[in-house]
C-alpha cells in the first residue's frame, strides 16, 4: 500500500470517533479527542531471514529529516506496522521508538505473522513478548482509537523533564543532581573498581559490574535519561530505580540476570561511601580515596602511554619481550598476544581496549627495538595458546550437539544458522558482527567472516566466544548449552 493508502487506512480505522487529520504526509499528525499525536505508518513485510523463517515481519525505520521534529515534540508518538491481508496494526513502546529516530540508516522493529492471524480472528489486542526488541502490540483495525486512548495501559509514561520554573527545594534537588554528575562521569570508575576492591569482590565480580556499567555508558544512557536526576524529590533511590526501569535497561538487564541493577546499586553504595567528600561543585576533581592507594600504585598506572580516550598507543618494553616471539610468525598468534597482555595491564586500560585497538598496535609496533636474547630465553611451553586446548560445544533443545574440532567453526555455525540480522541489532558493547566489512589487517586476513551478507569478528578467545553465543542464546530465546570442553572431545 502507498503512503496515502496507509495514512487513509489510519484515519478510517478511527472514522466513527473523535480523530481529524491535522497535516503532514506520513508522518502525519492527527487530533484524537483533541491530543495532538503524531504518526508513521509502515506495510508490514517478511523479514526474509538467513534461516528462511516465515513467522518473522517487520518494518524498518528509515532516516529522514521530519523525523527530528518528532523527537524534539511533547506529542505522543505512534509508529505503526500494516498487515492488509488480516487487516491489523502492530506497534511498539511509543516512548523507546521516538528515541530510535535517525539513530541508524534502517533500523528493523519486529512482529509475528502468527501473532497477526491470531489478532484477525480473535479481533482483541494482544501483547506479545520479544525476545530482540522488547514486546510489540497487535491491534485489529476496528480497535486502533482504543488502543491510542489507553496506550498508558500498555506503556506506562515516563517521568518527563520538571518545568523551568517549578516549586522544588532546591538543596534537595542539588543533592540528585550531585549524584548524576558522579555517577555520569566515566571517570568514576576507577572509583568504583577501587570501592568494589576494598568490599572484597573478586575481580571476576568487579569485571562483571564494570562491563554491565560500559553498557549504560557506550549508549549514552545518562545523557539521555538526566531528566529522571533533575526531578522534585530527594530520593536518589527512587530516582535511580526509576533509571534502571526505563526500557533499554530492562531489556538488556533480562538476559543479563539484573547485573546492570546490581552495579548500578553498588555504584550508589560508593557514593554514599564518600559522601562526606563531596562538598563542592566539582567532586570528580577530589581524590576520593586519599590515602588508600600507594603513591607507587598510582605512579605506576600513569607510566602508560594512553591517548585521550585512555587507550594504549604503545607497548610497554617489558610486556613487547613476553609478545615478540609470537609477533614473528607468517601469521602472529594475536589471541595469545591479547592473552597476555590481559594479565599484564590494569583493569583500567583493559577496559578501554577492544580486540581491533590491540591487533592494530600489535601491527604498528616496532618489533626490532626488541632485544632478541631475551625474547628467545623465554619459556617455549608457555607459547601454547589456551584455546588451543579447548573447543566449543553447542547443544540445542533437542538434544543435537555441534562441535567441531575449532572453536571458530561452533561459533560461525550458530550465526549461519540463527538470524543474522537480528544478532546483528544486538548490543555487544564490541565489534562482533557488522553489515560491512573492516579492513584487513596487513597480516590477518580473515579477522571477520562473512556470514548470511553480514561480517562476523572471530578474533576473540573461547571464553569470550562462549559468552557471545551466551548472550546471543538469551536475547534470542534459542535456549542452547554452551560448554568449553577440551579439544580432545571433537567429534566433526
Amino acid at each position: 500500500m502507498s503512503s496515502s493508502d496507509l495514512m487513509l487506512t489510519v484515519l478510517g480505522s478511527c472514522k466513527e470517533h473523535e480523530v481529524k487529520f491535522s497535516g503532514g504526509m506520513n508522518p502525519f499528525t492527527m487530533l484524537v479527542d483533541g491530543e495532538e499525536v503524531y504518526v508513521y505508518i509502515k506495510n508490514l513485510t517478511p523479514a526474509q531471514l538467513s534461516n528462511n523463517n516465515d513467522d518473522i515481519w517487520r518494518i524498518q525505520l528509515p532516516m529522514r529529516d521530519d523525523f527530528e521534529k518528532i523527537k524534539e515534540s511533547s506529542s505522543l508518538f505512534l509508529l505503526l506496522g500494516y498487515d492488509s491481508t488480516n487487516k491489523v496494526f502492530t506497534t511498539w513502546n511509543p516512548y523507546w521508538t521516538k528515541q530510535r529516530l535517525n539513530v541508524g540508516k534502517s533500523v528493523s522493529l519486529y512482529s509475528r505473522l502468527s501473532l497477526q492471524q491470531r489478532v484477525s480472528e480473535t479481533q482483541e489486542i494482544e501483547q506479545m513478548p520479544l525476545n530482540h526488541d522488547g514486546d510489540v502490540v497487535c491491534i485489529p483495525a476496528s480497535l486502533l482509537y482504543e488502543y491510542i486512548k489507553h496506550i498508558r495501559d500498555y506503556y506506562p509514561e515516563e517521568t518527563q523533564f520538571v518545568a523551568i520554573g517549578s516549586s522544588i527545594n532546591k538543596r534537595k534537588k542539588r543533592a540528585v543532581e550531585q549524584f548524576y554528575h558522579f555517577i555520569s562521569n566515566q571517570d568514576n570508575l576507577s572509583v568504583y573498581k577501587e570501592f568494589l576492591k576494598n568490599q572484597g569482590k573478586t575481580e571476576s565480580t568487579i569485571r562483571n559490574y564494570v562491563y554491565a556499567l560500559l553498557f549504560v555508558y557506550n549508549n549514552n544512557l545518562f545523557a539521555r535519561y538526566k531528566s529522571l536526576f533533575s526531578d522534585t524529590t530527594d530520593d536518589i533511590e527512587a530516582v535511580l530505580k526509576s533509571f534502571y526501569h526505563t526500557q533499554e535497561i530492562e531489556a538488556q538487564d533480562i538476559p543479563w540476570h539484573g547485573g546492570i541493577r546490581a552495579a548500578l546499586k553498588r555504584f550508589y553504595d560508593c557514593y554514599i561511601t564518600i559522601d562526606d567528600q563531596m562538598k563542592n561543585d566539582s567532586p570528580q576533581e577530589i581524590d576520593l580515596f586519599e590515602g588508600q592507594n600507594t603513591e607507587e600504585e598510582n605512579k605506576e598506572e600513569f607510566q602508560f602511554d594512553l591517548d585521550e580516550f585512555g587507550k594504549l598507543k604503545s607497548l610497554d618494553d617489558t610486556i613487547k619481550e613476553q609478545l615478540y616471539p609470537y609477533s614473528q610468525d607468517e601469521y602472529p598468534d594475536y589471541e595469545f598476544m591479547m592473552y597476555l597482555t590481559d594479565e599484564y595491564y590494569p583493569d583500567s586500560i583493559l577496559s578501554k581496549m577492544t580486540p581491533v585497538d590491540w591487533i592494530s598496535l600489535f601491527e604498528n609496533t616496532s618489533w626490532k627495538k626488541v632485544p632478541p636474547k631475551k625474547a628467545d630465553n623465554l619459556d617455549k611451553k608457555k607459547r601454547q595458546s589456551p584455546r588451543e586446548l579447548t573447543i566449543l560445544r553447542i547443544t540445542y533443545p533437542d538434544g543435537s550437539v555441534v562441535m567441531h574440532k575449532k572453536a571458530t567453526d561452533t561459533y560461525l555455525h550458530v550465526f549461519e544458522t540463527n538470524y543474522p540480522e537480528l544478532i546483528n541489532e544486538i548490543n555487544f558493547n564490541q565489534l562482533v558482527i557488522s553489515p560491512e566489512r573492516l579492513p584487513d589487517f596487513k597480516s590477518v586476513k580473515r579477522s571477520q567472516k562473512e556470514v548470511g551478507g553480514y561480517y562476523v569478528s572471530t578474533n576473540f578467545s573461547t571464553e569470550e566466544k562462549a559468552a557471545i553465543l551466551k548472550q546471543i542464546s538469551d536475547e534470542l530465546g534459542l535456549n542452547l548449552t554452551i560448554d568449553i570442553v577440551p579439544k580432545n572431545e571433537a567429534t566433526a
